[in-house]
């Protein structure tokens, strides 16, 4: 029978819409996983009024045509139609950019879903499958969030905390109000413009492959080691901003978005592996010497063949 991750890889390279999948990050945990999760990073979406005056998005960036033309979307439907029905889908946060709209959260998330009909079936998809949609910075504005329905975090197979990772950075310290209007300023417009570098990732095989982990440092890691230990003490304030119960938890993993740059960090600090899906904005590096792509990574956890410990790894799908 073939494993998991076979599965999920043989259903990504017959999608029309990817050329190439490529390992961004690889590793196994020792601890049993019962259940299988697929996440999908930060999109900043934006509605067609809005995109139209940005350069650089979720939908086109400057330089791919002149037209400024559709690049991840049709391929993202089609990872969204074939994700397994075993698989809890999962977004981690920053799936609109409501910043950019200049209209309350959930104004703008409701003119969102009016231009791109996957969008609400993505977000029912995800709560069908007892996954979930989290709300990331780009989602909210002070207390008004884009959907009621996303989540400030989960802990998931009891060792494994889901959040978008704003938490840890402590620039989002800054109120909303303020960084919405440095997003949508003359400087802002840059926004989604990087090149993160992934040439370390290796063009999939098969479902053996391993990419070491060459980066052991995270910009967040000492955000997040102190963030872990205050939850495995229990500590009441910690729990409650990540809205988890106010206990003792042990976390060995932290999934997250909201950096755009996709690696796998085992962090001694945390004592806990940093594993960060990336994102569906900006663009990646994953050759040298060859042009930057589309950044579109997705995060898969699965249970080893074994059954006894858990399987952590980062694709970054090639658009067609």
């Amino acid at each position: 029978m073939p494993t998991t991750h076979s599965r999920i890889l043989s259903r990504l390279n017959d999608l029309n819409h990817v050329s190439a999948v490529y390992l961004v990050g690889r590793t196994t945990l020792n601890f049993p996983c019962v259940g299988s999760y697929f996440f999908l990073p930060d999109f900043h979406l934006l509605s067609k009024n809005a995109r139209r005056g940005y350069n650089f998005s979720f939908h086109h960036d400057k330089g791919w045509s002149d037209g400024g033309g559709t690049y991840r979307e049709p391929m993202l439907e089609e990872v969204l139609g074939t994700i397994p029905d075993e698989f809890a889908l999962l977004h981690l946060g920053d799936l609109f950019d409501t910043w950019r709209e200049g209209l309350r959260p959930d104004e703008a998330a409701a003119r969102i879903r009016g231009d791109y009909a996957w969008v609400e079936a993505m977000s029912a998809r995800a709560e069908a499958s007892g996954g979930a949609v989290f709300v990331g910075n780009h989602d909210r504005l002070d207390s008004t969030i884009a959907d009621p329905r996303m989540q400030r975090s989960r802990l998931i197979e009891g060792h494994i905390l889901v959040t978008h990772g704003d938490v840890f950075d402590g620039l989002e310290d800054a109120p909303d109000w303020l960084s919405a209007a440095a997003v949508a300023s003359p400087v802002g417009k840059l926004f989604g413009s990087r090149e993160i570098n992934l040439t370390h990732s290796k063009l999939v095989q098969s479902e053996t492959d391993v990419v070491p982990l060459t980066n052991n440092s995270h910009e967040l890691a000492p955000a997040i080691a102190h963030f872990l230990g205050e939850l495995r003490q229990g500590n009441a304030a910690a729990c409650q901003r990540l809205g988890l119960p106010t206990r003792a938890h042990d976390i060995r993993a932290v999934v997250i978005g909201h950096t755009h740059h996709a690696r796998l960090v085992w962090s001694g600090g945390a004592q806990a592996l940093i594993f960060d899906c990336g994102a569906w904005i900006e663009r990646c590096l994953t050759t040298a010497g060859y042009p930057p792509e589309p950044s579109a990574q997705v995060g898969v956890i699965a249970p080893t063949a074994s059954g006894t410990a858990t399987d952590f790894r980062i694709y970054q799908l090639t658009v067609r």
